[in-house]
């Protein structure tokens, strides 16, 4: 992380999302298609509407921020993007980076049919800019660059509508792509190919940024950058489920001792979880969905192994964290509520908070929440025991309720009245994070801001904000938990140790 933020930028840390691709369409006749002159060549691309509110978007679809990386570019780092001759059609969905379009194709009942699928292509290093349409060259909008999730092998820059977020917020949404799977992350161990090209293509569309926002009307001086799931871990160089090659360039050392190192730059995070983050949208993608209707323990260990075996978590211990979670009930709903609950803690909720500590802890200013409301939307398709799934916030950050496209992925037309004004205080909170501290006479950044609820700072109270429909401030997220995982877990570790140490012994 340290090579993407500068000087005047700000973080938005975001953890939950796995998210997939978007319909786009050109258009039609009498639609209004924007001019820019940026330092690469002129682009045009086109004008929406957003429900709710006169202000118009200018949206400019897969803008190249880098060269396309083929031949001698594959398994290299990006390089800075050509520039063109005339007018460069930008009012149409780019072409995702390679994936795996089967996987896609079957996560289509996942998303309830809302996205088709776009061609694939490896000349994918492209962004999307929306800017208020009052928002000119000079006008200096604050810059929220989003990241998108899907495990680092799915995804696309498309599959968030920026337009809502900014028309409501007056601010300069960036949506970036990069290269997925082996093409982002393969490395041979060595110079030949050190890997995560993916992370430096992001840092690749930031440089992008301060070289050319300016003529949408973005301040350069003020970026935040925003992430889910997979692309908070870019955001943050940190990732909670999977290990990456330490390489040199973007990661000079393993993310954890950079952060005991206190290797980062010392801006403002804004973290957050949901409080059902295995609930449904995981298990499913994963295959676990169907077997966590009746689940046996030997079912729950087997499943939940490979991870405790990754935090070196013997597995004669194993069982008692499964007895930890499950308590004295052994029926169905109880089973699955542990098995849903261990995967959560251990892959998002413990990462996120003993991050937020780490940052805090260095004087880092941290702002934390967790999301508890069940969108309405979740009626049709996922079972009433779903909380606040897994990416279940991003579509009220985003303005889903106000998209006019709505067959875009994140539309919310459904929303009741209570779940719009949700949307519209989280748009509020976001932009407000971003906007705040821009220059000594404006106030610290922070989501807090006139009419919106109270956020308190993670400090050392841990207090955080629960948003829901009815919002409130919260303390020490899931205590017992975390202090099973930090305290009791680790002793218990280390009276097996000794135990075993003995019989070796005899």
């Amino acid at each position: 992380m340290g090579t993407v933020v500068r000087s005047g930028s700000r973080v938005l840390l975001w953890v939950p999302c796995l998210l997939l691709a978007f319909p786009a369409s050109a258009p039609g006749p009498g639609v209004t298609q924007p001019e820019v002159d940026t330092p690469l060549g002129r682009v045009r691309g086109r004008q929406v509407a957003v429900k709710g509110t006169d202000r118009l978007v200018n949206v400019f679809l897969g803008l190249p921020f880098a060269q396309a990386p083929l031949g001698p570019g594959r398994f290299s780092a990006a390089r800075p993007a050509q520039s063109w001759e005339g007018v460069r059609d930008a009012s149409n969905a780019p072409a995702m980076c390679l994936q795996d379009l089967e996987r896609m194709d079957n996560s289509r009942f996942v998303l309830n049919g809302k996205h088709r699928l776009f061609p694939v292509s490896e000349d994918c290093l492209i962004l999307n800019i929306y800017s208020p349409a009052e928002a000119t060259a000079g006008a200096r909008r604050p810059v929220m660059v989003w990241i998108h999730g899907g495990a680092l092998v799915a995804g696309a820059a498309t599959s968030q509508d920026g337009s809502a977020l900014a028309a409501y917020g007056d601010v300069v949404v960036v949506t970036v792509q990069y290269r997925l799977g082996f093409l982002g992350f393969l490395s041979t161990g060595d110079e030949h190919a050190p890997g995560n090209w993916g992370f430096l293509d992001v840092v690749a569309a930031l440089n992008w940024v301060q070289g050319n926002i300016s003529p949408f009307g973005g301040d350069l001086n003020s970026v935040t950058i925003l992430g889910a799931s997979a692309g908070a871990c870019i955001v943050s160089a940190l990732n909670t489920t999977a290990s990456y090659t330490v390489d040199g360039t973007f990661f000079p050392k393993s993310p954890m001792e950079l952060l005991r190192d206190r290797h980062f730059h010392s801006v403002p995070f804004l973290v957050g979880v949901n409080n059902h983050e295995f609930g449904w949208l995981i298990p499913r993608g994963w295959g676990f969905l169907d077997k966590m209707q009746q689940m046996s323990m030997e079912d729950i260990l087997a499943m939940v192994k490979p991870y405790l075996a990754s935090m070196d978590v013997p597995p004669e211990v194993m069982p008692s964290i499964i007895d930890e979670y499950l308590g004295s009930s052994s029926d169905t709903e109880a089973k699955r509520n542990a098995f849903q609950d261990i995967l959560a803690d251990i892959t998002i909720i413990l990462p996120s908070l003993n991050f937020s500590r780490n940052l805090r802890d260095s004087g880092v200013p941290i702002f934390f929440y967790e999301f508890q409301h069940r969108p309405s939307s979740f009626t049709k398709i996922k079972p009433e025991w779903v909380k606040a799934d897994h990416g279940a916030e991003i579509a009220f950050m985003f303005g889903g309720p106000f998209l006019t496209d709505e067959n875009s992925l994140l539309a919310f037309p459904e929303a009741t009245e209570e779940e719009k004004q949700l949307s519209l205080t989280m748009m509020a909170q976001w932009t407000q994070f971003a906007r705040t501290g821009l220059h000594s006479f404006l106030p610290p950044r922070d989501p807090n801001g006139e009419g919106l609820p109270p956020w308190p700072p993670f400090n050392q109270l841990e207090q955080y904000l629960e948003i829901s429909l009815t919002p409130r401030i919260g303390q020490k997220l899931r205590e017992a938990q975390m202090q099973f995982w930090a305290e009791r877990l680790p002793a218990k570790i280390g009276q097996w140790q000794q135990m075993r140490k003995a019989q070796e012994e005899l």
